[in-house]
C-alpha cells in the first residue's frame, strides 16, 4: 500500500523544444507582403490611370484654349477666299494656315456639332485672327463675304455699259458686245430685236468674288432684272 504522507508524482511529456522555436519566431515574423506580380500589377494601373488623367486634363486644356482665346491679341484684319465647292475641312486648314483659326481638326468637330459643314459659303470674306473660332463660323456660313458694287446708270447705250463692263473687270466689251446680240439670249427672253437695247435694267448690283459673272452673264443679268422690275409694276401681262 503506498503511504498516504507521501507526495504523488505526475508525468506530463515536455514539448518538442524545436516545435516551440518554430511557433515564437513564427509569431514574431513580419506578414508577408503581395506577390511581386500583383504589386507590378497595381503600380502599372496606377500609373496608366495617372497618364489618362494627365491627357484627359491637356485635351481639356486645349480645347478651352481653342474655343475661348483667339490666335492673336490684338488681331488683324484679312481677306479670305472660299472658292465654290471647297469642302469644309480644306477650309479649316487654310484657315488655320491664315492664322484666323489655331486648329483645323478642333474647327471641323466644333462645325460638325452645330451641322454647320454643309452650309460654308463661297466668296470672300473679311475675317480677323483677333475673332474667336466660333465668330469665323458664323462668318463663312451665314454672311454673304465682301459685297462689290457695279452700277449702271440710266440713259447708257449697250455699248457703254460693255465699257463700264470692262473697266470693271468683268469681261471684254467685245464678249459683252456679243452677249447682248446673241439670237438665243435674245429668244430666250422673247425680245423682239437684233440687240438687247433697252432691256439693260439700270442699277446697283451688288456682286460676291464667288458669284462674280463674266462679260455673258453680267448681260443676261441686267436683262433679268429688267422682266423682274416690269413683272413688278405690269405683273405676268
Amino acid at each position: 500500500m503506498t503511504d498516504p504522507k507521501l507526495p504523488i508524482e505526475t508525468t506530463h511529456d515536455a514539448p518538442d523544444q524545436e516545435l516551440v522555436d518554430e511557433a515564437t519566431a513564427a509569431a514574431h515574423e513580419p506578414p508577408q507582403g503581395l506577390p511581386r506580380w500583383k504589386t507590378c500589377l497595381a503600380l502599372t494601373g496606377a500609373l496608366l490611370c495617372l497618364g489618362l488623367m494627365a491627357v484627359g486634363s491637356y485635351f481639356m486644356w486645349k480645347n478651352n484654349s481653342f474655343l475661348n482665346i483667339p490666335p492673336e491679341d490684338p488681331g488683324q484684319e484679312l481677306s479670305f477666299v472660299i472658292e465654290p465647292g471647297s469642302a469644309f475641312l480644306a477650309v479649316a486648314r487654310n484657315l488655320e494656315t491664315a492664322g484666323l483659326v489655331t486648329d483645323a481638326d478642333m474647327f471641323l468637330g466644333m462645325a460638325e456639332a452645330q451641322e454647320l459643314t454643309g452650309k460654308v459659303r463661297a466668296g470672300e470674306f473679311l475675317l480677323s485672327t483677333g475673332w474667336l473660332p466660333d465668330r469665323i463660323l458664323t462668318e463663312i456660313t451665314t454672311k454673304p463675304g465682301v459685297m462689290r458694287k457695279f452700277t449702271v446708270r440710266e440713259g447708257l447705250t449697250w455699248w457703254q455699259v460693255g465699257a463700264l463692263v470692262e473697266e470693271a473687270g468683268l469681261g471684254s466689251a467685245e464678249e459683252f458686245a456679243a452677249a447682248v446680240q446673241d439670237p438665243e439670249l435674245l429668244a430666250k427672253y422673247s425680245i423682239p430685236a437684233k440687240t438687247a437695247e433697252g432691256y439693260l435694267f439700270p442699277e446697283t448690283y451688288l456682286l460676291t468674288k464667288a458669284s462674280q459673272p463674266d462679260a455673258a452673264t453680267m448681260a443676261e443679268l441686267m436683262i433679268s432684272e429688267f422682266f423682274r422690275q416690269a413683272r413688278g409694276v405690269f405683273g405676268d401681262e
